[in-house]
Formats: structure tokens, sequence, C-alpha cells
């Protein structure tokens, strides 16, 4: 096995265990958790079968297989880069509607008599004990 072979082996096994735990960790959809499988995989099988590999890629008219591991590298990254643009427009217009609910939701609480410096001012239990243990540490000096 030739160098090239290894090395797309290696980093075949490398996506595959990054993949799986990230997954199992909860870090990915499905979606991208299946899309990096399928990576590791043929990553992995373009490794161990790099001499047939080598020979297809020659009847294709590629000159040596580091030319054509550096086009797929350009396509996937091409293919990466336009499923984060569709996941950050998706999570820009998520967060531009939950944006607009609070200003309705100011608005409307506004509307009844609601005003921020009071409900700032009314002291929750937890702020009530910080006070009093603030006010135990001042006497302390």
């Amino acid at each position: 096995m030739e160098a090239v072979g290894i090395v797309l082996a290696l980093a075949g096994v490398f996506v595959l265990l990054a993949s799986w735990f990230t997954a199992r960790a909860g870090a990915l959809t499905l979606g991208q958790g299946a899309a990096w499988f399928l990576l590791g995989l043929a990553l992995l099988l373009l490794g161990l079968m790099q001499g047939s590999l080598t020979s297809w890629l020659r009847s294709m008219g590629v000159g040596s297989p580091e030319v054509a591991v550096l086009g797929l590298g350009g396509i996937l990254l091409l293919a990466v880069l336009l499923q984060q643009a569709s996941i950050l427009a998706h999570t820009t217009a998520r967060v531009r509607l939950l944006a607009q609910e609070v200003a309705l939701l100011r608005h409307m609480l506004e509307e009844v008599g609601w005003d921020r410096g009071k409900a700032r001012s009314h002291a929750g239990p937890s702020d009530a004990r910080e006070a009093k243990g603030a006010e135990s540490h001042q006497g302390d000096r």
C-alpha cells in the first residue's frame, strides 16, 4: 500500500470515529452525522482500494492520485460550506422571528402597564438573600 492509501485510510478511520463520537454526544444532527459517516467510510474504502483507484483514475485521465484527492477535497469543502451557509440562514431567520416575538410581547406588556424599572426594583427571594449577605459583610468592617 502506498503512502497516499495509508493517509486516506487513516483519515477515514479518524472521520468515522469523530463522527461517531460527536453524533453520540448530540453535537450533530442526523443528516450531518450521516454525511460525515459516509465521508469517513468513503475515505477508508479509497485508502484500502488505492491500487484499483489509481488504475481507474488513470483511465479517467488523472495523472496522479494526489491530484484527485486534492480535487475531491475542494469539492468536499464546497459542500460543507454550502451546508453551513444553509444552517446559518435558517438560524438567522429563526433569531429574527424570536426577536420580533420578544418585541411584540414587550409591547403587549407595556400596554397593560408593566414597567421595566418597577420589575427590577422588586427583588426576588434570591436577590433579598444576596442583599442581606452584603449588609452583614459591610457590618463586619
